[in-house]
């Protein structure tokens, strides 16, 4: 190549090497009274976070870090809970945190979060009577704006990450308090910018000592007149029937539910403002599960359960429900106030279309007794009553029915409608085959709860 030619590459070589000298010494000077400037400020800005919090926020260092570009990174960060909610502790700590910031606006002068890393976080929310622990945030900064009053908007961000975080949910709303834990939570959300949807993925630890929840979806932020929208899946798999039901026990305090064993959970989520609608799923077929006296499946039975819920202010509808325990099959809807007033119950409609009154027996221990043959179908509604036992009512109509007394009297009948009202169960008069001879046959347990049972 002649001379000539090679001198305009020399020239371009040079003049590109010394603008990256230059702009690595321009990003290194920002960077170095960046960090001086949070050094000096370190008390102002701590001072400024909680006022904006209504909460003393306090960290051991403020700086700069080199991490996929220019970075703030806080260690040691900690924002204290409400003493209403709770006498020591902190309702977020945070041992590690890293805001990174995008260095091209930087240099013109725009501020844009390119990401926001916590590390090993936990964040405690507990509810009471009184409310939720984070309701209170910037609740002084908020009085103090005038109505009308448009905040600004958090600068550009292009995603959230949580490393091995830790989430506590208490609740102390009702006499026995739930709680609820998520430990290894890791998170990964994209697109967090105003009027964007926020694109998530997560998994965690749900009262397990190993990762046994995965989910995702897209959560749309509050924006003026349009509420907070979540689409989302959900699954849990692994998860202690024990601890699921200490979990949800403020929940179910009306429903008289043990057992043990592992089971597995499912859920598409949609949820607008105030309400949400769920597809749920359960699968217990190795857990072992008892509903009072009632009702027992042992492991190895199948149990699986699901439903379409609808959660509302005033309550919780459950629709399109099927159930199958064992080989037994059903349909069935329920309806749970929020808030009931003395006469409004939570209340369950199960349906069986058809079942064998052999099989319904290995799940009804009070049957087992009668080694019971023929079918049953009818339709059966279970009021619950906190404390005390569900009321039923409904009819059962039974066909080709054969029971074996503990006596060893052996009882028939081609057909017979047992009727259910509160506590009490009548069979009407039916006409039976007795220890071979034909009889009326009528019965009434006056209280299934005490086990009263006259005949006629």
């Amino acid at each position: 190549m002649p001379a000539s030619s090679e001198l305009p590459v020399r020239k371009i070589v040079l003049t590109a090497s010394l603008l990256a000298v230059l702009a690595a010494a321009a990003i290194g000077w920002a960077a170095w009274n960046l960090n001086r400037y949070l050094h000096a400020h370190r008390a102002e800005i701590a001072a400024h976070i909680s006022e904006a919090l209504g909460r003393p926020v306090r960290f051991s260092s403020l700086g700069v870090s080199w991490h996929r570009g220019i970075a703030i990174a806080v260690e040691d960060l900690h924002v204290p809970d409400d003493a209403a909610f709770q006498e020591r502790g902190d309702l977020l700590a945070i041992p590690s945190l890293l805001v990174v910031v995008r260095l091209v606006p930087a240099l013109r002068g725009r501020l844009e979060l390119a990401r926001i890393e916590l590390v090993q976080p936990r964040l405690t929310v507990v509810r009471t009577r009184a409310g939720l622990n984070t309701n209170a945030l910037g609740k002084a900064r908020r009085e103090q704006e005038e109505p009308g009053h448009r905040r600004a908007q958090l600068p550009g961000l292009g995603a959230i990450a949580v490393r091995d975080g830790t989430l506590v949910l208490i609740d102390r709303g009702d006499a026995s308090a739930g709680r609820l834990r998520v430990d290894h939570l890791q998170l990964e959300a994209r697109g967090t910018r105003a009027g964007w949807p926020v694109r998530f993925k997560l998994s965690g630890a749900l009262a397990s000592a190993q990762p046994n929840l995965v989910a995702s979806g897209e959560l749309r932020l509050e924006e003026e007149g349009e509420p907070a929208t979540l689409t989302a899946h959900l699954s849990v798999a692994r998860l202690d029937l024990e601890r699921a039901l200490d979990l949800a026990r403020p929940w179910l305090a009306q429903l008289p539910l043990s057992g043990n064993g592992e089971i597995a959970l499912r859920a598409d989520v949609a949820a607008s403002g105030t309400t949400a609608e769920f597809r749920v799923g359960l699968r217990a077929d190795e857990a072992n599960v008892s509903w009072s006296r009632f009702f027992q499946k042992k492991s190895g039975q199948r149990l699986r359960i699901a439903a379409h819920v609808e959660a509302r202010p005033g309550g919780v509808e459950i629709d399109e429900g099927s159930l199958a325990a064992g080989s037994i099959e059903g349909k069935w809807r329920g309806h749970v106030p929020r808030k009931p007033p003395s006469d409004a119950r939570p209340r369950f409609l199960l349906e069986l279309p058809a079942a064998d009154l052999a099989e319904l027996a290995k799940l009804v221990p009070p049957l087992q007794k009668l080694q019971p043959s023929g079918a049953v179908r009818g339709k059966v509604e279970f009021v619950l009553r906190e404390h005390a036992p569900a009321d039923l009512n409904g009819n059962l109509r039974l066909a080709s029915v054969d029971l074996v007394a503990p006596s060893g009297i052996r009882i028939s009948a081609q057909a017979a409608t047992v009727r259910l009202s509160g506590r009490q169960i009548e069979l009407s008069e039916t006409q039976a085959h007795l220890a071979g001879r034909q009889v009326r046959l009528e019965a009434t347990i006056g209280d299934y709860a005490t086990k009263t049972l006259e005949f006629t």
